[in-house]
Order: structure tokens, then C-alpha cells, then sequence
């Protein structure tokens, strides 16, 4: 009996949700046991005639039977990127396989620390030639570069007007007004008081040729809705939004023309890109009432929490107000050309950031946000875009 693809995408989304909840909420949590029961009921649908599920990885492809499924993005991305992690480029799933094989195998899966996966009775693991993902044009680091507007100019908040006209103003030489930024900031946290639900707050990007100032106000919206959540008091929080409307300023100083290309960027491309937290950094010191935490978060943004990638190269690991706003960077910057309305494209995205949990990303922080967000999620009603 032949599978149709999207079944067994369905699958890796399965196994990948299983394994965040294992790691975000433990074994026995309500969350964990409800992925792993779903998950379940799919496997015993799909090994009811063949008997077993086999799932090879070959280059940027998962290869089931005749099918050769796309995994460039999404939970399929998620399930290669993970599985090559840990040197594994062949999944085999047997019939009879039991709920404790499956929770033992999703808690190793989600394990960033280990790079051990465990064949079991009724699981069997090899190894493959591993393709290099790390320098995708979708690669999480690379989308946070990218210009992603689109044909959309329907009318936006007037908080990205605000943000517009302040990169307008930097990009023209003139100083940055810091009461233009307390202004927005207390704003959105207005905004955010009101609303209760964090996807109240976000705005939707998608195809909007203001791409780039909405996404900036999603942000600053998320790592103040984060911060609150983590504890940090009002101005505190008020900081934090305010480095997070600033920490792409840098990129008003990149030509156009590479932060709009659409195909791969050429290393000479990509040595501009890297310059634009430096030269925000440089920037905003010259500015009157500009925090130094600004400052700290425009230069630190892009380095990676492991202190191996990122830019620009240092030895010591970026502030954790740095670490918190490339995580809400990264998990707005996945929508690009996507919707808040879909439930699943927030746990895809969510799913990414536990694929880079300890390297790119602190991963502490990537599971409180990943809390966070889940939260939201369970209070929020989701319509088809």
C-alpha cells in the first residue's frame, strides 16, 4: 500500500513534537503523553500493512519508498536536521513497536547535549552521507538578513510607520530620537496590557512591502511579551523593547540591493551582511539617549550562543538580552511568507528553534520561550488564513 508524502510528513511533525515535550515538559506531563498518543495511532495506521516505516535521508531530502520528500523547511527540515545531528541518516520503524520505545527514542531525539541515538527492538538507526544545511538561503541565520517584503501596501500600525521613519532618519545621517522610541515602546507594552494573548499583538507580515518595520514590532512585541513572562519588571522590559527596535539598525547601512536578493548570496555579499552589526553598534554610540544595552544587543545580536558561528567572531558569549531577541528574531523572521493564523506554522517554527537549541541558540532560553509561546497557544483560537 503505497503512503501519499504528506502522511509521512505528518509522522515527522509527530516525532518532532514529541520530542520538544519531552524535553520541554518532561515524560509524564498531559502535553507529552497527548503528542506521544497521537503519534502513536498514526505509527499502528502506518505499519498495519507493511509492517515497517523506513525514512532514509539523501542530501536535503527524506526518501520514503518511491517518494522523495522535500526537507527544506518545516518538520521534515526539523526531523533531518536533528537525525543528522547525531550522525543518523537511516530511521527504521517496526511493527510492534512499543510507547516506551517511542518515549525513550524522542527524549534522546530532543536531547541537544547528547549525540547519542539508540537503536531498540523494534527502532533501528545507520548512518549516511550527511549534506551540510548550515548555509541554506532558508538556513534560520541566513532568513534573519533577508528583505522579505512583497506586493502587499495595505494599511499598517502606526508603530511601523514610526520605525520606518526612524530608519528613514538614519539613513539620511540624522540622530535617532530617543522620545520616538519610548513612544513606540510603551505602545506596544500598552497594546500587549489590553490584549492578554501575545497573537493579538503580532502583525501580520506576510507579503507586505513593509515587511521590515512590521517584522521589527513583532520583535520588540515578542521580547517584551517574553521578558515579562521571565520576570523582568516594567522599565527593564521598556529597555529590552527598545534595544529590539534597534538592533537591525545596522543593516541601513547595507546596499539594497544585497539585502533584496532573492538567490544565494556571494561571499563578497555575505562579508557586507556580517558588517551590519558593527556599524549599528558604531552607530548608535554616537546617539544621545541611547541605552548601552542598545548598544550591546545591535553588536551582539548574530553571535551564536555557543561562541563557535555567528558574527562578528568573538571569545565570550553574547548578553542574555542578546540571546532572548535573536530568539524572537528568529521565530518572526520564519514567517516571512507565512501567517500567524496557522497553529501549525507557530509549532513548526518553535520546532526549528529546538533543531538549533544549543548552538545557535541558548537553550534554556529556547524552552521557556518555547513555554511561552505554547501558553499563548492554548488561549488562542486559530482560523484558517
Amino acid at each position: 500500500m503505497s503512503r501519499e508524502p504528506s502522511r509521512i510528513t505528518q509522522v515527522c511533525t509527530l516525532l518532532l513534537t514529541s520530542a520538544t515535550r519531552h524535553r520541554l515538559y518532561g515524560r509524564g506531563h498531559r502535553l507529552t503523553q497527548e503528542a506521544v498518543q497521537e503519534l502513536m495511532g498514526h505509527l499502528r495506521f502506518e505499519l498495519t500493512d507493511e509492517g515497517t516505516l523506513r525514512i532514509a535521508v539523501s542530501g536535503e531530502e527524506l526518501i520514503y519508498r518511491e517518494h522523495r520528500i522535500d526537507a527544506s523547511t518545516g518538520p521534515t527540515y526539523g526531523l533531518l536536521r536533528r537525525l543528522t545531528d547525531k550522525g543518523i541518516g537511516f530511521l527504521e520503524i517496526r511493527r510492534g513497536v512499543t510507547r516506551d520505545e517511542i518515549e525513550s527514542f524522542c527524549t534522546a531525539l530532543a536531547d541537544a547535549q547528547s549525540k547519542v541515538l539508540r537503536a531498540s527492538e523494534h527502532i533501528q538507526i545507520g548512518t549516511a552521507a550527511i549534506a551540510d544545511l548550515s548555509k541554506r538561503a532558508d538556513h534560520p541565520e541566513l532568513l534573519r538578513v533577508r528583505n522579505l517584503g512583497g506586493e502587499r501596501n495595505d494599511p499598517v500600525t502606526e508603530e511601523a510607520l514610526l520605525v520606518q521613519g526612524l530608519a528613514l532618519r538614519v539613513r539620511e545621517d540624522y540622530a535617532v530620537q530617543a522620545r520616538d522610541l519610548k513612544d513606540i515602546v510603551l505602545s506596544l507594552l500598552s497594546q500587549m496590557a489590553h490584549q492578554g494573548n501575545i497573537f493579538l499583538n503580532l502583525a501580520e507580515v506576510r507579503d507586505h512591502n513593509l515587511f521590515t518595520y512590521l517584522h521589527t514590532c513583532n520583535v520588540a512585541t515578542l521580547s517584551m511579551g517574553f521578558g515579562l513572562a521571565l520576570g523582568l519588571e516594567g522599565n527593564t522590559a521598556h529597555d529590552l523593547g527598545t534595544a529590539a527596535l534597534l538592533h537591525d539598525m545596522g543593516k541601513n547601512f547595507i546596499p539594497q540591493a544585497v539585502l533584496d536578493k532573492a538567490g544565494p548570496l556571494t561571499s563578497e555579499e555575505w562579508s557586507l551582511i556580517q558588517e551590519h552589526p558593527l556599524r549599528g553598534a558604531e552607530m548608535l554610540m554616537r546617539q544621545d539617549g541611547v541605552s548601552h544595552l542598545a548598544v550591546t544587543v545591535a553588536l551582539e545580536h548574530h553571535m551564536h550562543h555557543d561562541g563557535v558561528g555567528g558574527y562578528p567572531k568573538t571569545h565570550y558569549t553574547p548578553c542574555l538580552q542578546s540571546q532572548l531577541i535573536a530568539i524572537a528574531d528568529t521565530f518572526d523572521a520564519l514567517f516571512g511568507k507565512r501567517s500567524y493564523h496557522a497553529k501549525f506554522d507557530v509549532l513548526d517554527a518553535l520546532e526549528i528553534l529546538q533543531v538549533h537549541s544549543g548552538s545557535i541558540y541558548n537553550p534554556q532560553l529556547v524552552d521557556e520561550f518555547s513555554r511561552f509561546m505554547n501558553a499563548n497557544i492554548e488561549r488562542f483560537e486559530f482560523s484558517p488564513d
